[in-house]
């Protein structure tokens, strides 16, 4: 490319990000069924890079997700996810795992987790921090946009995620860190002893103040856990915590009928 531009053949010809007005032009001139119902999250997923929005709409299109909610979880399609490995891979190994410690994170990542989640220095993260920033790979503190979060995550063994997993979940449990946050970085650390009390705690906590769905969720979840664990009993409780749960969110949902009062006698526009 430089031999070309030198030669008066080509120019480099720089271009920011996409608003989000203009990722909403462009998926509306695209002329695709479905396609513009996603463009607040498809914005946010390529931080408004061309390339990135393209690229994810021919992976929802190929996939015949246009029609969908739009997924949980979605990893770098097409040409995408090669283009940012090579971003990642230039980074410096401390780099690479401050990037992966905020991925797992998500959005409780804070700078200050670095230094005791990597066991570095205050002086080597703020370097790891700036260097991430450079490479546009982080923005402060958040990604600078899903799609790399979702790379960096794609380029973890599944052993070096536990082992994340386990560091963030007792930095969180240091900092009082609420107690399904807990049990999700115990779950993924693979430490389900560690887990369950947490989760159990989660869906008490909710039963007090969120819908029961929410709490039954966490129950029957614990439930299981139990089951695998061989804790037979402690599974029946939880389960029959799930159904009184569960039992409450079907009456929530019946309202009561309420008959309207019959006109007496004396009924204004009532007839003698």
């Amino acid at each position: 490319m430089s031999r070309l531009v030198d030669a008066g053949l080509a120019r480099i010809v720089e271009v920011d990000a996409l608003t989000d007005e203009d990722v909403r032009r462009m998926v509306a001139a695209m002329g695709l069924p479905g396609a513009e119902a996603h463009v607040e999250a498809l914005a946010r997923y390529t931080g408004g890079n061309p390339l990135y929005v393209v690229e994810t709409l021919k992976h929802l299109l190929e996939t015949d997700s246009l029609q969908r909610e739009w997924p949980q979880r979605l990893p770098p399609p097409g040409r995408v996810g090669p283009l940012i490995q090579w971003r990642l891979e230039g980074l410096s190994p401390v780099a690479l795992q401050c990037a992966r410690l905020a991925a797992l994170a998500g959005a409780f990542f804070r700078a200050s987790l670095v230094p005791r989640g990597l066991q570095v220095t205050p002086a080597e993260a703020h370097e790891a921090l700036a260097e991430l920033e450079a490479a546009q790979v982080l923005l402060g503190e958040r990604f600078s946009h899903d799609l790399v979060m979702e790379a960096v995550r794609a380029g973890m063994g599944s052993g070096e995620e536990r082992g994340l997993h386990a560091r963030l979940a007792a930095l969180f449990e240091e900092d009082g860190a609420p107690s399904i946050l807990l049990a999700h970085h115990w779950l993924g650390a693979g430490w389900t002893e560690h887990a369950l009390p947490h989760l159990l705690a989660s869906a008490r906590s909710d039963e007090q103040v969120l819908p029961p769905e929410l709490a039954a969720g966490h129950y029957a979840r614990a439930a299981s856990l139990m089951q695998s664990l061989g804790r037979h009993a402690e599974a029946a409780q939880a389960r029959a915590a799930e159904a009184r749960c569960r039992l409450q969110a079907a009456s929530a949902e019946v309202a009561p009928f309420t008959p309207a009062p019959a006109a007496g006698p004396g009924a204004r526009g009532s007839r003698g």
